[in-house]
C-alpha cells in the first residue's frame, strides 16, 4: 500500500534520527583513520537501510546524484569492469530508476548485455584516435556524431584534461581548511588567489611527457639562471605531477600551506599570514618566493637578481615567463587595457593605476591561450578556447540548434547533459548556446529538462556558479528544489566582497526579488523566514576587534566607497531605537570621544561647507548623497531605481531611517529601508536610525 504524503515525512523524519547518530559515528571514524574498504560495506548497509525503509526521491539533488556518489566510490575499490560488476551486481534493483513503465531495463543481470559492456574498451590510445576522426567533419556533423554516441563525447570530455597535452588544467577554488604552517593552528580561507597563482604556473608546466607537468625543464631552467625552487613547490609537483588530481581537497589544503605567511606578501588584513590580496605585487612576490627561493653557487655570468629588480615589475613578469617556458612552449604576456586591447608591458610598472582590476594575457607560442583576471575583491585565470585543435568548438552552438528543430525532444532523451559538457569554464565561449536555449526554455524545452543541462554546466569560475545560481533561482517557482540547489551554491561562491556582491546582485534578479515583489513578504511580514532575524547578506569586512564595529553595531555593518554604515540602532529590549531628527544627529555625534561638531547647528554647519566632503573622519548621521550610493549597491543592476532588495542587509526592511541632509527649516531627507528610495519628512516625526564614520575612522 503506498504511503500517503504525510506518512512519507513521518517515516522521514523517524529515520533521520534513527540514522543521524551512525552517519555520525561513521564520519568520525573515517576522519581519525586512513581509508579502508571496510567502510565501503558500513557506507552501503546505511544506503540500504535508507532505501529499504522510505523510497522518496529528493527534488534537492540533481538528477543521477545517487548513482554517481556509487560509481565513485566503487571505482575507488575496484580498477577493472569485473570489479564494477561484481559490486553493482549485489545491489538490489531498488537502488536505480525505473522507466516510465515502471520495469527496469539496466541490463546488469543480462548475459548477452554483460558480455557486449566488458568488451567496450577505452584506452589512452582511444582519445587521440577519436579527437582526430571527429575533427574530420564540420561543426554540424559532430553535433549530430555525439548525439548519435554519447559515449564517445562522454568519454572525450572527462578524458581531455588527462589525455590532451593541448588543453590547460582547469583548477576550481573553494573555502579550504588547512592548518597553518607557522602558528599551527586551523585555519579556513577561500583560495581564489592561491589557485590562480596555481593555475597559471601549472597553465605553462603543462603538456610535459606522458601530459604530467614538466617539472624537469623548469628545475634545469631555473639552474640556468642561478635559482632554486622553494621545496614546498618541489614537493608538491611531486605529488602532483599532472592535472589528473590538483583539484582534490588535498591538492588544495597543501597549497594552501605552502602559500601562507610567505615573506613581503600581503594577506587579508583580518588575518595577516594567510588568504593573498589579488594584486599583481603580490602575485610576483608569491613566484618569487616559490620560483626564485635561493640562489646557487657559483653565479652564471648574466644572473638578473629577481628582487633587486624591486618595482620593475614588468621584467619580474618576463623572468616567470622565461623561466617556465621551453623549447617548443614559449610563454609570453601582455597587460590588457580597459578597452580588452594589449597596452605597452611598461605600463605595468604603474602600481598606482595597475596593481589590481586589470587582466593579463598569456600566451603559449605566440596564441592567446588564458587570461588571468585580478580584481580587488577575486582573481581567476579564464582558459580561452582554442578552434583549431578543440573538438569542441562550434559544436554546442550546432547541438543546441539540432535540439531546437527537435522541438526539445533530444533533451527529453539526455542530450542536455551532453550538451552540458561542450560548456566550457568561460562562459564568454558559450554565449551563443545560452542565449539560445535560453530563448526557447519556457515553450520548446521543459524547466526540469532545462535543469538536466544547467546540472552539467562545470563549477570552476565564479561567472559560471553565479551563472548556474541565476538559471536555478529563476526556475524555482517552476522546478522544485531549485531553492535548496541555489542554497547549497550560495556557499561554494568565495567570501570575498566582490563575488559576494555578485551573487545577491544575481539573486536580486530572480527568485528572492520575485518573491518580495510579489507581495510574499509585504503580505506576511511576521514571517520569520523574510523578517531580517535571517538576512541574505552581511557583509562584515572589518575585523571584529575594530572600535568602528563596537560603536556602530557588531552585527550587520556595509563598507562601501570609504563609508561605514552601521547597524540600525536598538533598545536593550531589541526593539529599534526611535528618535527625531535632531536626537538623531547628536546621538550619531555622541558616538566619538572628542566629537566635532557636537550640535546638529554645528553639523549642518561643517557639512554645508564645500571643503568637507564625506565620508567625514568622526562618526555621524548619513547624508543623503550616502544613503543614494548605498541604495545603488543594492540594486541587481547597479542603478538607483532598479532591482532594489532590503534583504541584502538585516534590519531595513519596514523602516524610514534619518540622514544628515535637511530639505528646509522644518524637513530633512529620509532613507526609504523598503524601496531604497530618498523622501523627507517633518523633523519632529520618529525614525530609526544608523550612523556612519570614515573608513580612516579609528576612535577620535
Amino acid at each position: 500500500m503506498a504511503l500517503s504524503n504525510n506518512q512519507k515525512e513521518q517515516e522521514l523524519t523517524k529515520l533521520n534520527k534513527e540514522m543521524a547518530e551512525k552517519r555520525k559515528k561513521l564520519k568520525s571514524d573515517i576522519h581519525k583513520a586512513d581509508y579502508d574498504k571496510s567502510n565501503l560495506v558500513k557506507f552501503f548497509d546505511l544506503f540500504l537501510l535508507a532505501n529499504s525503509k522510505v523510497n522518496i526521491g529528493s527534488s534537492e539533488y540533481i538528477p543521477h546524484y545517487v548513482e554517481q556518489i556509487l560509481l565513485s566510490i566503487a571505482w575507488m575499490n575496484g580498477s577493472t569492469k569485473e570489479d564494477l560488476l561484481t559490486l553493482y551486481q549485489s545491489l538490489p534493483e531498488s537502488c536505480f530508476n525505473l522507466d516510465k513503465s515502471g520495469i527496469k531495463d539496466s541490463g546488469i543481470k543480462d548475459p548477452t548485455k554483460q558480455t557486449a559492456w566488458m568488451q567496450e574498451k577505452y584506452l589512452e590510445s582511444s582519445y587521440t584516435t577519436l579527437v582526430s576522426d571527429v575533427m574530420k567533419l564540420t561543426a554540424t556533423d559532430r553535433a549530430k556524431y555525439f548525439l548519435a554516441h554519447p559515449d564517445d563525447l562522454t568519454f572525450m570530455s572527462y578524458g581531455r584534461p588527462m589525455l590532451d597535452p593541448q588543453a590547460l588544467p582547469t583548477i576550481g577554488f573553494q573555502q579550504v581548511d588547512f592548518v597553518h604552517p607557522v602558528s599551527k593552528t586551523p585555519e579556513r580561507m577561500p583560495d581564489c588567489m592561491e589557485m590562480a597563482i596555481l593555475n597559471k604556473m601549472l597553465n605553462d608546466l603543462a603538456g610535459g611527457p606522458g601530459n604530467t607537468f614538466n617539472v624537469a625543464t623548469l628545475k634545469e631552467n631555473l639552474k640556468e639562471m642561478g635559482y632554486q625552487m622553494h621545496i614546498g613547490l618541489d614537493k608538491f609537483l611531486e605529488k602532483y605531477p599532472n592535472p589528473s588530481q590538483v583539484n582534490e581537497i588535498a591538492a588544495h589544503k597543501m597549497w594552501a600551506e605552502l602559500v601562507s605567511g610567505l615573506p613581503g606578501v600581503k594577506y587579508n588584513p583580518i588575518h595577516p599570514t594567510f588568504e593573498i590580496v589579488p594584486t599583481v605585487g603580490n602575485a610576483l612576490a608569491v613566484f618569487g618566493a616559490l620560483l626564485f627561493n635561493s640562489k646557487l653557487t657559483p653565479l652564471p655570468g648574466d644572473f638578473i637578481d629577481y628582487e633587486k629588480l624591486d618595482r620593475d615589475r614588468a621584467k619580474k613578469m618576463d623572468m616567470i615567463c622565461k623561466v617556465l617556458s621551453r623549447k617548443d612552449r614559449e610563454i609570453g604576456w601582455q597587460l590588457r587595457g580597459k578597452d580588452g586591447r594589449g597596452v605597452d608591458d611598461k605600463e605595468l610598472n604603474d602600481e598606482s593605476k595597475n596593481e589590481t582590476n586589470l587582466v593579463l594575457e598569456f600566451t603559449v607560442n605566440r596564441q592567446s591561450k588564458y587570461d588571468w583576471v585580478i580584481n580587488s575583491g577575486h582573481s581567476q585565470v579564464n582558459p580561452k578556447l582554442s578552434s583549431k585543435n578543440d573538438f569542441r568548438t562550434g559544436v554546442g552552438k550546432e547541438m543546441a540548434e539540432l535540439i531546437l528543430k527537435d522541438k526539445g525532444k533530444l533533451f527529453k532523451e539526455g542530450s542536455g547533459r551532453l550538451l552540458s559538457w561542450l560548456i566550457t569554464s568561460d562562459l564568454s565561449n558559450d554565449k551563443e548556446i545560452i542565449s539560445k536555449l535560453k530563448s526557447a526554455n519556457a515553450t520548446t524545452i521543459a524547466p526540469t529538462h532545462y535543469s538536466d543541462f544547467i546540472n552539467g554546466i562545470p563549477l570552476e569560475s565564479v561567472d559560471n556558479k553565479l551563472f548556474v545560481i541565476g538559471e536555478f533561482a529563476e526556475t524555482a517557482s517552476a522546478e522544485e528544489g531549485n531553492v535548496s540547489k541555489v542554497d547549497k551554491l550560495k556557499s561554494k561562491i568565495p567570501q570575498d566582497l566582490a563575488p559576494q556582491r555578485r551573487l545577491y546582485a544575481t539573486l536580486a534578479d530572480h527568485y528572492y526579488y520575485h518573491k518580495i515583489k510579489s507581495g510574499a513578504i509585504e503580505s506576511k511580514t511576521d514571517d520569520p523566514k523574510y523578517k531580517d532575524k535571517k538576512p541574505l547578506f552581511t557583509p562584515i569586512t572589518l575585523p571584529k576587534s575594530d572600535l568602528r564595529i563596537k560603536v556602530l553595531g557588531s552585527k550587520y555593518v556595509w563598507e562601501e566607497g570609504g563609508l561605514v554604515l552601521g547597524d540600525t540602532i536598538k533598545n536593550p529590549n531589541g526593539s529599534d531605537k526611535k528618535m527625531n531628527f535632531k536626537d538623531a544627529v547628536t546621538y550619531c555625534l555622541s558616538l566619538n570621544k572628542t566629537p566635532l561638531p557636537t550640535t546638529q547647528a554645528e553639523f549642518e554647519r561643517f557639512a554645508s561647507d564645500k571643503a568637507n566632503k564625506p565620508p567625514f573622519n568622526f562618526c555621524y548621521l548619513p547624508t543623503r548623497e550616502e544613503y543614494e550610493m548605498f541604495s545603488k549597491k543594492m540594486n541587481g543592476n547597479g542603478s538607483y531605481k532598479g532591482n532594489y532588495l532590503p534583504h541584502f542587509l538585516a534590519n531595513l526592511y519596514e523602516r524610514w531611517f534619518w540622514s544628515s541632509s535637511v530639505r528646509n527649516a522644518f524637513e530633512a531627507y529620509v532613507f526609504d529601508g523598503n524601496n531604497g528610495f530618498v523622501s523627507n519628512f517633518k523633523r519632529n516625526i520618529s525614525n530609526s536610525v544608523r550612523c556612519a564614520c570614515a573608513v580612516t575612522w579609528r576612535g577620535n
